[in-house]
């Protein structure tokens, strides 16, 4: 599959002295650490219309994993590398737990701010100039 990896926005630098990122996913690996602790509340218009009427199963799905081309024009940070930026350390097993669940529910989030197809026409765009 093509572009199914996902490259943290630091891979393969050097941050704020650590040992370099190599952290990558396969975006179907890529999910909602804490599934059913954040809301999934429908999506209404201003006229009570629900969007994805049709296909909310598949929407949940899709807010709850990876995006394919998403890394090639947002800037996805790795937990390590958001707790680095955020609190000057990497993260510590077992006391960052709930730190990381959230750092990958916004992640996702900024995923899927975006349209598939926005997503898409942006990596086409990288790889036509790689």
């Amino acid at each position: 599959k093509e572009m199914d990896g996902m490259f943290c926005a630091n891979f393969s630098k050097l941050h704020r002295g650590f040992n370099l990122c190599r952290n990558v996913w396969h975006i179907e690996c890529y999910t909602c650490l804490g599934q059913g602790q954040f809301p999934m509340a429908k999506q209404i218009d201003m006229l009570g219309n629900v969007w994805f009427k049709h296909d909310q199963q598949e929407h949940r799905n899709r807010m709850n994993h990876g995006i394919r081309w998403a890394h090639a024009s947002l800037l996805f940070h790795c937990e390590s590398c958001w707790t680095m930026n955020l609190e000057g350390r990497l993260p510590i097993k077992g006391l960052d737990q709930t730190y990381i669940m959230l750092i990958w529910r916004v992640n996702l989030d900024i995923m899927n701010g975006r349209a598939t197809a926005t997503l898409k026409s942006h990596a086409a765009l990288v790889v036509r100039t790689a």
